[in-house]
């Protein structure tokens, strides 16, 4: 579903072939992330994600850094399915492309990056407290190299207003112990 291309199987398009007992599918390409197709895909994808972890006894999970649509389609499941839910859509101020000689080069959208950080808070605002009170957010950045340093240090008060998770680096184990 990545890159505004799709090459799904249209169950519309399915015809029983009489000479080989069978169904054969007609291949589309479908562009954008719109489609109907893509987000049939996306469904059954989110369906079967809560349904393995339900089956697996996993009672709570956390979803983080994806796209807004996956976790639209997630928070439905939840729903439907009953399970506690921690959800977030990512946001970053840019990519890493390769550049002359394929080193790696940091491109930078910062007008994108708040574009995105407000669409993830937006979606926590909409949505936590839902489905009897299963879900909530978590605000995390899809990679933190490539977040601006501006962006980094105005999330906190953004996010303490929205009420929910933030996490900028992974989560260590202390050992010190205080007498």
């Amino acid at each position: 579903m990545s890159g505004g291309r799709t090459i799904s199987a249209s169950p519309s398009s399915r015809s029983a072939s009489p000479s080989r007992g069978r169904a054969s599918a007609a291949i589309r390409v479908t562009r954008g992330p719109d489609d109907v197709a893509a987000r049939e895909d996306l469904e059954l994808n989110a369906a079967f994600t809560v349904a393995e972890m339900l089956r697996n006894g996993i009672t709570t999970f956390v979803e983080f850094g994806s796209q807004r649509r996956v976790q639209e389609a997630l928070h439905e499941q939840v729903g439907k399915l009953g399970i506690r839910a921690y959800l977030g859509p990512g946001f970053d101020s840019g990519r890493w492309v390769g550049g002359e000689g394929g080193k790696l080069v940091r491109v930078v959208d910062e007008a994108a990056g708040w574009q995105e950080f407000r669409g993830a808070l937006e979606f926590i605002e909409q949505t936590t407290g839902d489905h009897n009170d299963l879900v909530r957010g978590i605000l995390v950045p899809r990679e933190v190299e490539t977040c601006t340093v501006d962006l980094m240090r105005r999330q906190p008060a953004r996010r303490r207003r929205a009420s929910c998770r933030w996490r900028s680096t992974p989560p260590t184990t202390s050992t010190n112990s205080s007498t």
